[in-house]
């Protein structure tokens, strides 16, 4: 799973971005890191492989302009090109994404999504993500272009967004991409969340929730955006903040947030009420509980014998979806007991290993 944060506001976003995410990074991340923000008209975009220290030390990330924009890291290094934010063809479409591709085991999948970039591919889109040699096969989930190279799935979402709001007025833009984008995650649906911005709205992020988790802060005039409120400035983490409700498309402001009335048609997701949030915060207490000197990771805390614990429901409930699919809460659950552990003041944590991913990673204990 990946850590995003978003920004809009009155202050310059690159310096606000950077530092939220430095916070939280190594919740599952640190290994590919992006940004992208909005000025006059224009995308500033940075990526590479490495943490926040190294797009700091590596780019002029800090100093791009604009006061709306959005960053990503992701714990995977296999390909610099498979950073985010994923721009479109026009450049002027900033996507990224957090979640995992469970479903995208599903023939359905992959005939969906790799008709779909074939078109694309058919009107001349490059893919910049696109890795690999023909007839090579990288994973269950990987969609394959008509040449046989294999691509990063998000791009495909960012790459057929952009195209079909391409030629969208400005007064309709904002709407449009919320559409386009529910339609994207109806026809490709997986555990995501979403965040995109356009250069021709400087003022606005675009949200596609279907399970993973988003939480929006607010300050004066400004509004954040990150996976877990550990990210948010101090003083932000100090108000109330709200998380975007599954299966839904929200719009960022200075303003603040509005839920969209844009269904994703498809997809529900059975969300988390007061037992499941009690019943996870128990086994959570039960497994961190005195573990100073062996602390976990967020990875290492997920366990697939608690969902009949926690859901009543059945595992599958997506029109695209594997026998392995889960389409729950559980991600977002347990960011939210692990922020209630913080603002208790009882959550520690510190760097980690996990040697056989050969990655570091923030482990937790509770006192």
């Amino acid at each position: 799973m990946c850590v995003i944060a978003g920004y809009t506001g009155g202050r310059r976003a690159a310096p606000i971005l950077i530092e939220m995410l430095k916070r939280v990074e190594y919740f599952d991340g640190g290994m590919a890191t992006g940004i992208a923000t909005i000025h006059e008209g224009k995308l500033y975009t940075a990526k590479l492989l490495g943490d926040v220290d190294t797009l700091l030390r590596k780019t002029d990330a800090l100093s791009f302009p604009g006061t709306t924009g959005i960053i990503h890291s992701r714990p995977s290094r296999s390909y610099a090109q498979h950073a985010h934010p994923f721009t479109d063809e026009s450049g002027e479409l900033a996507f990224c994404e957090n979640g995992t591709y469970h479903q995208a085991t599903a023939p359905e999948f992959h005939a969906v999504g790799e008709g779909l970039m074939a078109d694309l591919f058919r009107r001349g889109v490059t893919f910049n993500s696109a890795f690999g040699e023909a007839g090579t096969t990288y994973g269950p989930a990987q969609l394959v272009l008509p040449d046989g190279r294999s691509i990063h799935n998000a791009e495909l979402y960012t790459q057929a967004i952009g195209a079909a709001v391409r030629k969208v007025p400005a007064e309709g833009l904002a709407d449009a991409i919320a559409k386009e984008t529910a339609a994207m995650l109806s026809r490709l649906p997986a555990e995501l969340v979403t965040l995109s911005v356009h250069a021709r709205l400087p003022d606005t992020i675009t949200v596609g929730r279907i399970t993973r988790p988003m939480t929006v802060g607010f300050g004066e005039g400004e509004t954040f955006l990150c996976t877990t409120a550990m990210g948010f400035p101090p003083e932000v983490q100090a108000r109330p903040h709200l998380p975007i409700p599954p299966t839904s498309m929200a719009r960022i402001t200075p303003n603040g947030v509005t839920v969209l009335g844009i269904p994703i048609p498809g997809v529900r997701v059975e969300a988390g009420d007061a037992r499941t949030l009690a019943t996870l915060r128990a086994l959570l207490e039960e497994r961190l509980t005195g573990r100073a000197e062996e602390p976990l990771a967020l990875e290492e805390l997920a366990d697939r014998d608690w969902f009949p614990l926690l859901w009543h429901e059945p595992r599958v409930d997506c029109h695209i979806a594997a026998a392995v699919g889960t389409m729950k809460e559980t991600a977002a659950m347990v960011y939210e007991t692990l922020w209630s552990f913080y603002r208790e003041g009882r959550l520690r944590y510190t760097l980690g290993r996990i040697e056989a991913k050969n990655k570091t990673i923030m482990k937790f204990w509770l006192e």
